[in-house]
């Protein structure tokens, strides 16, 4: 229940301040440049980097969950394959092969995102969640839905 709550905090919270950055775009904007095309480039990265806001507050508390199960390791082992195996290639690909340039350099961290979130759910889905009850202290009771 704890991390339900922690996912919802966390979601809001970025959620907010994204929502602030949203409306707040046009003078974010005027702090790098006047420009008309550079104003182009920015807005396609500036959705690019909502997205990845969004997606760092599902990462921070689920790479937290990691390690409660002590499964950090795994996660930070994670982090790095994605890092240099997934996502450099993907921004020299996107950004210089396909001449996406900046947008496309955004988009690669935007796909290793995603791929640690599904990840990070897959380690915890295999976990004995009776046997981290009981380490924990906490009476287990598993939830049947199909019953409820």
């Amino acid at each position: 229940m704890v991390a339900i709550v922690t996912y919802v905090y966390s979601i809001i919270i970025h959620l907010i301040t994204g929502m602030i950055a949203y409306f707040f775009v046009d003078k974010i904007f005027g702090f790098y440049s006047t420009s008309n095309d550079v104003r182009e480039v920015f807005d396609t990265i500036f959705m690019i980097w909502l997205i990845q806001h969004f997606f760092n507050s599902i990462l921070a508390v689920s790479f937290g969950i990691l390690r409660s199960l002590n499964k950090a390791v795994l996660g930070a082992a994670g982090i790095i394959t994605c890092s240099y195996v997934i996502s450099l290639p993907l921004c020299y690909f996107l950004g210089f092969e396909k001449q996406q340039m900046v947008r496309g350099l955004w988009m690669a961290p935007l796909v290793m995102k995603f791929i640690l979130i599904v990840y990070f759910y897959v380690l915890m889905g295999y976990d004995n969640w009776e046997k981290v009850a009981k380490t924990e202290g906490i009476e287990f009771e598993p939830v049947d839905f199909d019953n409820d």
